[in-house]
């Protein structure tokens, strides 16, 4: 499994969901991040979550998920691809100038379930963006709990390159779908750009956002590729647990 994960950019148990019974919603989603860490929303998890409800019996193509953000509506829609609403963007704070070591970085700030701080870069690729992410996820002005830091760069055809440094995995994460919905309301608010904002994320997966006009938006869906990559069981013998 490790060298089909390397081969194909697979990143296998950076993260757990935990499917639960729910009397709000269809199911309830429980997400740890990589540290072992709770976490109250994760977008492409709640995508995996959508997909994974629906191949074991517990609701149909259209399904709502609890969570930490709220509930959510979700879709199956055709060939794997899956549709997810977003939590409402809160906390909005545009402009922050925050101070690094070598250079001063311009952020917008927004939650979308989760804290996000999006930066426009030129070069996606520079060795030190990392080592930035790193310093920017922790930074003083962003309070005790910092955030997931997006560096994003617009290509001439409209398409949004995203690369995101994430809490609790406290490194790169190949796709972030908060992130992806983050960077596409920052899109908003400095272009006023059209939906649906189209993403490519480090893995190369594509996720599209759609949005209602407005500033503070309900209709807000995240949509993408969700695979079943591998399946596991536990035994008899291990539910049974050892002596002593």
């Amino acid at each position: 499994m490790r060298p089909l994960a390397r081969e194909r950019g697979i990143r296998i148990a950076s993260r757990s969901i935990l499917l639960v019974p729910s009397d709000r919603a269809s199911v309830r989603m429980l997400h740890w991040n990589a540290d072992g860490g709770a976490n109250d929303f994760c977008g492409n998890g709640a995508r995996c979550a959508a997909r994974l409800a629906r191949e074991a019996g517990l609701c149909g193509a259209a399904l709502t998920l609890e969570t930490g953000a709220g509930v959510l509506k979700a879709e199956i829609l055709e060939r794997g691809t899956v549709r997810v609403q977003m939590p409402a963007p809160r906390d909005l704070a545009r402009g922050l100038r925050l101070p690094l070591p070598h250079r001063e970085v311009e952020a917008d700030f927004v939650r979308i379930g989760v804290p996000h701080i999006v930066t426009e870069v030129v070069d996606l690729g520079s060795s030190g963006l990392l080592s930035e992410g790193a310093v920017l996820r922790r930074h003083p002005a962003l309070g005790p709990e910092g955030a997931n830091v997006n560096f994003v760069r617009r290509l001439a055809d409209g398409t949004v390159e995203i690369r995101t440094y994430e809490r609790g995995v406290e490194g790169e994460t190949l796709s972030c779908g908060s992130g992806a919905a983050a960077a596409a309301f920052w899109l908003r608010l400095r272009t006023g750009g059209e939906e649906p904002v189209v993403l490519r994320t480090r893995s190369g997966i594509i996720l599209t956002i759609r949005m209602r006009r407005g500033e503070f938006l309900e209709d807000f869906w995240l949509e993408g590729d969700a695979r079943t990559i591998y399946k596991g069981a536990a035994t008899d013998e291990a539910e049974r647990g050892f002596p002593g």
